[in-house]
This record gives structure tokens, C-alpha cells and sequence, in this order.
């Protein structure tokens, strides 16, 4: 897919999204546009409708048969190599249980590291270009007609009964997720969690009848990442059988499993993180009252999961029904349905975030008549597009934006190229917006980050406290002398100690703080004879210690670290060396684990400002402290450190207070 190509699809899902037509056409129209947008599978689609056209008592089923069949154009699945590179995967993963209910936490995954990069090898060697393949053109009519069977059967278990036949379309009748191979599901599903009757007693609660099911995928599906280099959802065979995947694949399985049982679920999506690269997913289930309450799969139960780690710029609802199709004929005509989800999705930001309008006033002649106004957040590399807003009386104008956010406010022009039509626009948690414009005023500053610490990195900084350097010159420790005791918190970066009466030791060590998981990234000695090099010997430990472990603690890779699967697998452990004589210690060093984000005084770094595009400040100085100093930055300024070095992490700040904030 080309570039041009990307950011043309993105606008019109952005477009469609904002024009908010209503729907012009009725379920019969919409039924003879996806009967000829089928092609050569429409005799399947009106076998279905023959099927419940023969007996009164089907009637209802035959217009659930209408709607799905109605709203079936534009859904697609994922097809080419790299499915199958996931699914070799999956069932490699699922073929190495010990048992078929055990659950595989992150450390168990991380075993098949190997068996993942060899397959995503020969995946680039097979040229796994990717197609799409819609289902009206593939659907088979058993597929449809056993949906429609048992999502009747669903619909008549006592939390499901109160459901409008409506809301019964919408949230149990569907007979696929979002963009999963096309697949029967309900029938494995229902029997495998039959048992929610008899647990569910006498009452006919939804919202309890999804934390009991919500309980059990606690219990033995797991999150994995690595399936995030796959754009497409694991099928409901796949769930089954690995057990594991992705966000999305956790709203998924969550998906199969509740409406199997007739709980009425929806799929809710972030494009993008206004604080990051990437989005999420997660479900949102309807109670009785109406209100749909969020969960997330096999994690966190309704009423428990609330997004309060990163910023949601924009949320939507992922429905099965066509929210718009004021062109959808047109489309169908000219053989542009595009497979992306531009006609099935509903903005529902308020009813997660708390949001704000913004509106920023524009010049006269400053945006042409046909252009196009967008909101674009920062993905930790370029600006891209969340959200397009209303130009009315020289007004750009977006609605319910979600706060705590840095925005740019764009036009596209005919390349596709942004164009800036206002500086950087930060809504911040007050409903407060400031416009960020750099000032002709400066003022120095001193970096220590290019990226910030997230919530789960930040319990990091603290597994090292309490951690002890010790020397001695018997090889059993027994004079041992404590050298240096490292305090709470640990910052994430190299840390060089002076001993404070240098003596010589033979041996040296550190030992693990209880409940730590053992983590650290490496350790250092030094004598004022090495020149600034640290220490070498032969490595000793504790007998719990991994040798492995062992040699993490002196590679001089900051990026590996030690890290158990247990929080006290290395309580009062030990690691360390013989120096083979007796040397005067004269400094400790050592770096928890971390993310290479803190500034390094062997990386080449160049700071940026923003006047409508990036501007150089240049690479800055080192100070005694190994942070980033610059003596003239322009005030009020959205600020962007990068390393050219290594790493990608790059995330845009403000400077206040003496500190960086990062958006």
C-alpha cells in the first residue's frame, strides 16, 4: 500500500465519520446492493432467505437474515501468508501444553521467541502481501443459517430475553467480530460455557452474567504481543486454541464467548493514543438500564476498567449494522467499497472520557473552500489525522475531544501532505486551551528523558532499593564490608557511586533485595587505576542464580536485564566476582532495569522545536550528572528530544517548572 494511498483511506474513514448522514436507505435496499455487490455467491445469501421463507414461524428469523445480509457489505477478512504465519504459531503454542487448561503466563511465551522470528522470516521470504476478501462474496448460507439458530437459542436464556429485537441485532446476532476468518463458532462456544446457567442461579442480570463468563477467561486466556505484528483478529478456532493474543484479541474472545451465551456485547476501539504510538480495544457490555459498561476481556471485569494510563483522543463503537450509507450504492457501483470500517462506526467518546470542543478561529482565505480540517495527535514519529472537524463561519470546529491531549489542527493538500492551519493546541484536563506558540523569549533547559516512563515502567525504579555492594577478602564473604546500599527510588539510568573510605577487595558482590524479581540491567566496579573502565574477574554467585543471569549483570548491554518469574525467587541471592587479587574499590555503578529512554552521554541527541514544521536547536551538552543541557530554547514551545543513535520512543513535551511534561 502506498503512502498516498494510507493517508487517502484514513481521511475517508475520518469523512464519514464526521458528515454523520442518516441513513437514507431501507433494509431491502441495502439487501439488493449487498446481493449484487456478492457477485457469484448471491445464490448462497438467498438460499438463507429461502430457508426462513417457509414457515410463518420463522418470520423473525428471516429478519434477522435480512439485516445481517443488509448490513453485510464492506465486511471483510484478512487473508494472504501472514495469517498462516500466526496460525503455524498458534497451534505450535497450543501443541506444547502441558495440559489442555493450562494458562501461559508471559514467561512461558517468551520460550517460543524463536519459533516466532523463524516463522516471520520465511513469512518475508514468501512476499506476504496481504488481501481482503469480503464476505458477501464468500459467505456459505450453513454458516449463516447455524448463526441464526443459535443466536435464537442465546436470545432465550433469561438474561437475554428482555433484549429488543433491535438490540438483539445489533448485540447478539452477528455472526462475525471485526475482521476474523469466517468461521463456525457458536455451537463450541455454547457448549463451552453451558455451565453459566447453572451458575447464574435465579438471576437474569446480564452485567453479572458477563463477570461470571469474565471470570473464567481470567482464567486461561493471556495477553501476547507479539500477535500486534498481525492487523487482522484471531478467528474464534484460534482463541480457542492458543488461548492468548493481542487487545483486540481479548475483546474477541470476550466477543464469541458472550454473545455465544447471549450477553449483549460490543467491540469499543481507540484509533490512535493522544499520549503514544498505537490504540486499544475493549468491550463494553449492555445492562437493562441501557448503558453500555465497559470491561476488558479476560482481565478486568464491568465497573473495574477505566482508561486512566494514556489519553483516548477519540473513542468508537465497532457495530456489525451500516451507520452510514449515503453512498453505499455508488460504491458498490463503481467497485470502491474500501475494507476498512469507515461505515460501522459510532463516536461514544463521551460516554468513556471526559471531553471538550475545540475551536480554533481561522483567518479569512486561510483554508480553501473545499478543504478539509483535521485533528492530528503525535504517534511518537509524525502527526496523524484522529478526527475531522466542521468549518462553519471561519471557525474550525471538533467535538468532544478527548482531554489532557496536544492536538495540530491541519488542512491536506492535494499530495496528501498536512499543512498546518494553527500551532499546537493542548486541552488539557481543566477543559483549559492553550495555544502552544514558541516565544521569542528563551530560557535554558536541562533534559534527563526523550521519552516518558509509563505507569507499569515506573514499578521498575523501585525493584533495586535496598539492593547492597558489598567487598571482602575471603571467597565465602565471611569479612565482608557493605560498601554501598542503593536507596529508593532508583532512577532508570547509569548510576555511578564513589565509595566513601576505598579499601582493596578481592571479591565483590551484590545482593538482591527481597521481592525484587531480581531486576537489574547491569553492575560495575571500579579502581582509580582502570580508567574509568569497569573492573574485571571471574564471575561468582549464589547457588539459586541462573548462570545466565549471572552474565546479564556484567555484559555492558544496558537493554538485557535480569528479570525472575517470581517476586522473591532471588530473595538475599547473590552475584559477583574475584578479581584474582586484592584491588582498592573506589566506585560502584549500576542501572536498574529500563527502557533506553534516559539520556546517555554516548548517544548522539538533537533537540526540536515546532513552528510549523520541526525546527533544530541543535545537539545540546553533557553535564557532571550525564544530562542534556540547552542554554536558549524558545518559551511556550512544544518541544521533541531525538536520539539518532538507537531507539524509536520519542515523545513531544513542554517545558515548565523546570521539568519536562510530556503529552
Amino acid at each position: 500500500m502506498t503512502r498516498r494511498y494510507s493517508i487517502l483511506l484514513i481521511l475517508n474513514f475520518l469523512t464519514l465519520l464526521a458528515v454523520g448522514q442518516q441513513k437514507l436507505l431501507s433494509i431491502k435496499q441495502k439487501f439488493d446492493i449487498a446481493i449484487k455487490f456478492s457477485g457469484k455467491n448471491a445464490p448462497e445469501l438467498n438460499k438463507v432467505i429461502q430457508h426462513y421463507s417457509q414457515s410463518k414461524k420463522d418470520s423473525l428469523k428471516l429478519k434477522a437474515a435480512y439485516f445481517l445480509i443488509g448490513n453485510m457489505t464492506g465486511h471483510f477478512t484478512y487473508s494472504g501468508n501472514k495469517p498462516k504465519v500466526i496460525e503455524a504459531y498458534i497451534n505450535y503454542v497450543a501443541g506444547s501444553r502441558k495440559t489442555a487448561k493450562e494458562k501461559f503466563d508471559g514467561f512461558y511465551i517468551k520460550k517460543f521467541d524463536a519459533v516466532w522470528d523463524s516463522l516471520k522470516a520465511d513469512d518475508k521470504r514468501n512476499k506476504p502481501f496481504t488481501n481482503n476478501v469480503f464476505d458477501a462474496k464468500v459467505i456459505s448460507a450453513d454458516l449463516l443459517i447455524e448463526n441464526i439458530d443459535y443466536a435464537f437459542k442465546a436470545w432465550a436464556l433469561p438474561w437475554s430475553k428482555h433484549l429488543k429485537f433491535a438490540e438483539f441485532c445489533l448485540y447478539v446476532l452477528p455472526y462475525r467480530f471485526y475482521n476474523e476468518p469466517l468461521e463456525s463458532w457458536r455451537p463450541m462456544f455454547m457448549k463451552k460455557f453451558s455451565w453459566l446457567l447453572d451458575s447464574m442461579g435465579k438471576s437474569n442480570d446480564p452485567i453479572k452474567a458477563c463477570e461470571l463468563v469474565n471470570q473464567e477467561l481470567k482464567k486461561i486466556f493471556v495477553f501476547n504481543d507479539k500477535m500486534y505484528e498481525s492487523p487482522a483478529a484471531l478467528g474464534p478456532k484460534n482463541l480457542l486454541n492458543g488461548l492468548m493474543g493481542k487487545c483486540l484479541d481479548q475483546a474477541g474472545m470476550a466477543n464469541f464467548a458472550m454473545r455465544a451465551m447471549g450477553i449483549p456485547v460490543v467491540l469499543e476501539q481507540i484509533p490512535r493514543w493522544a499520549t503514544r504510538s498505537m490504540g486499544h480495544e475493549f468491550s463494553s457490555v449492555l445492562g437493562k438500564d441501557g448503558k453500555f459498561i465497559a470491561f476488558l476481556g479476560g482481565e478486568h471485569h464491568p465497573y473495574k476498567y477505566k482508561i486512566i494510563n494514556e489519553v483516548a483522543p477519540k473513542i468508537y463503537r465497532n457495530v456489525y449494522a451500516i451507520q452510514d450509507d449515503a453512498f453505499l450504492a455508488e460504491d458498490v457501483e463503481s467497485q470502491t467499497i474500501s475494507p476498512n470500517f469507515d461505515r460501522f462506526i459510532i463516536d461514544v467518546s463521551n460516554q468513556h472520557i471526559q471531553v471538550s470542543d475545540i475551536k480554533i478561529s481561522l483567518k479569512p482565505g486561510q483554508v480553501r473552500t473545499n478543504d478539509e480540517v483535521y485533528l492530528c495527535v503525535f504517534d511518537n514519529r509524525n502527526w496523524k489525522p484522529v478526527y475531522k472537524g466542521i468549518l462553519k463561519n471561519n471557525e474550525a470546529i471538533f467535538k468532544d475531544m478527548g482531554l489532557g491531549a496536544v492536538y495540530l489542527p491541519v488542512v491536506f493538500n492535494e499530495a496528501g501532505a498536512q499543512q498546518p492551519i494553527s500551532p499546537p493546541i493542548r486541552l488539557d484536563k481543566k477543559k483549559s486551551i492553550q495555544v502552544l506558540q514558541p516565544s521569542k523569549e528563551t530560557e535554558a533547559i536541562t533534559l534527563t528523558r526523550k521519552y516518558p516512563l509509563s505507569s507499569i515502567k515506573m514499578q521498575w525504579i523501585y525493584l533495586m532499593a535496598n539492593g547492597i555492594f558489598e567487598g571482602a577478602n575471603k571467597s565465602d564473604f565471611s569479612d565482608a564490608e557493605k560498601l554501598y546500599t542503593i536507596p529508593e527510588p532508583v532512577n532508570p539510568k547509569v548510576k555511578l557511586v564513589k565509595i566513601l573510605n576505598p579499601r582493596p577487595f578481592q571479591y565483590l558482590r551484590y545482593i538482591f533485595p527481597k521481592y525484587s524479581y531480581g531486576s537489574l540491567a547491569e553492575i560495575s566496579f571500579y579502581s582509580k587505576d582502570q580508567d574509568n573502565n569497569p573492573l574485571m574477574g571471574k564471575l561468582m554467585s549464589s547457588a539459586k542464580v541462573k548462570p545466565t543471569d549471572l552474565k546479564i549483570a556484567f555484559d555492558g548491554n544496558l537493554d538485557n536485564y535480569i528479570y525472575t518469574r517470581n517476586l522473591d525467587d532471588y530473595n538475599d541471592e547473590w552475584i559477583g566476582m574475584d578479581l584474582g587479587k586484592s584491588i582498592e574499590i573506589t566506585e560502584v555503578g549500576y542501572i536498574p532495569r529500563n527502557d533506553g529512554n534516559a539520556i546517555r552521554t554516548n548517544m548522539n541527541y538533537e533537540l526540536f522545536y515546532w513552528k510549523d514544521n520541526w525546527v533544530s536547536i541543535g545537539s545540546g551538552i553533557f553535564n557532571a550528572n550525564g544530562e542534556l543541557e540547552y542554554k536558549q530554547v524558545p518559551k511556550g514551545a512544544l518541544l521533541l528530544l531525538r536520539n539518532w543513535t538507537e531507539g524509536k520512543e520519542e515523545r513531544i513535551f513542554t517545558y515548565e517548572n523546570n521539568v519536562q511534561v510530556w503529552w
